[in-house]
């Protein structure tokens, strides 16, 4: 019978997944992309052509100097806070070769890389779910509202959970120092991470406390994989010719978590939907 359901979870997962590597193979022409995928494909051009597209450096000469710091604010900045560098570095790293060939292949391969870090997120998960409860638990993770949009378009919340799960991995084997660590990255990749940081911390500090000496050193391990995943926040506000990084970054997390509204959780909207559903 255990079989016979690890079979079916298989079946499942090869239709579920298939069907977006397959839609990955459509619509990649980038000019009618949304705008979400575009932060991705942006990112790996501009590092891989060096574009500068803030015209940062306008005033130096086109030559190798002008490259060099071209690539150095791509690679710790980029101009778009609300997701980690390593998120987009990542993507460079691995898809940016493929500039050579074309557009369309990019988008392409940032897709399907995006549906292969989903993989190893179901693979993590194995660590915690019981082989008899692993088909209910991937219809459970494909049917949470919004895992299709996830899966269509590259974005770093799949990164972020990734990460989250393997410092919950390392924190059962009580590898604190790699659990704080792991999860600074996943709240610099997003900032959702916090989700399931907080209560990691409530029950750290609850049934796991350690020494306040070794608490300041994880702490101080989940700060600095924080700047690992965001480098440009390393640079503090004191250079009245820099950007304050730290403040747009403040800036782009709450713009991100208002979506226009006034107040961050307005019940009048929740109030909405629930009237919506009922009609």
């Amino acid at each position: 019978m255990i079989k016979a359901k690890q079979s079916l979870s298989i079946v499942i997962l090869f239709l579920y997944v298939g069907g977006f590597v397959y839609q990955a193979l459509f619509h990649n022409t980038y000019n009618i992309l949304f705008m979400d995928e575009r932060i991705i494909i942006d990112d790996i051009y501009n590092q891989w052509f060096l574009f500068d597209r803030y015209n940062r450096f306008e005033m130096l000469e086109d030559g190798i100097l002008k490259q060099i710091l071209i690539f150095i604010i791509e690679f710790i900045y980029g101009g778009d806070l609300r997701y980690g560098r390593i998120w987009s570095n990542l993507y460079s790293l691995l898809i940016g070769p493929f500039v050579l060939i074309s557009n369309s292949f990019v988008i392409t391969a940032a897709r399907i890389l995006n549906i292969i870090i989903f993989l190893g997120l179901l693979a993590i998960t194995k660590l915690f779910v019981h082989k008899k409860d692993s088909m209910f638990f991937l219809i459970f993770i494909i049917s949470i509202p919004g895992s299709h949009y996830l899966l269509s378009i590259p974005k770093p919340d799949i990164l972020a959970l990734v990460l989250s799960l393997l410092a919950l991995h390392y924190y059962k084997k009580q590898e604190y120092g790699r659990t704080f660590f792991l999860f600074g990255l996943a709240f610099g990749s997003k900032v959702t991470a916090l989700f399931i940081f907080v209560p990691f911390l409530l029950i750290y500090f609850t049934k796991d406390f350690q020494p306040l000496k070794i608490t300041i050193k994880h702490l101080a391990l989940f700060i600095i994989s924080f700047f690992i995943a965001n480098p440009i926040l390393i640079v503090p506000p004191i250079f009245s010719t820099l950007p304050n990084f730290q403040k747009l970054y403040f800036s782009w997390i709450t713009s991100q978590a208002t979506w226009g509204q006034q107040e961050y959780y307005q019940a009048a909207y929740s109030e909405g939907w629930l009237s919506f559903a009922s009609d």
